[in-house]
């Protein structure tokens, strides 16, 4: 199953100033990450979470990542 993904933020590793953890949201709303606290936490009811993944639905994470791309399609706003 290949979602499609809207937004993709690059945060540095707190530890590690060389590694660079990608944070991907989907167009339906959903998140994931590959940093070691998502890929090893996961919740009694099956969720995942960082604290990346938590920046993006919180707000704030353009505030907080080195790098972001939106891959939203362009051409909505076309005539």
């Amino acid at each position: 199953m290949n979602k499609q993904i809207s937004r993709v933020w690059s945060f540095a590793s707190d530890s590690n100033p060389n590694i660079e953890y990608e944070t991907l949201q989907y167009t339906d709303g959903t998140t994931s990450c590959n940093c070691k606290g998502w890929t090893r936490r996961v919740a009694v009811d099956g969720s995942r979470s960082c604290k990346h993944s938590r920046y993006v639905d919180m707000g704030i994470a353009d505030d907080h990542c080195i790098a972001t791309h939106n891959y939203e399609p362009n051409n909505k706003h076309h005539h």
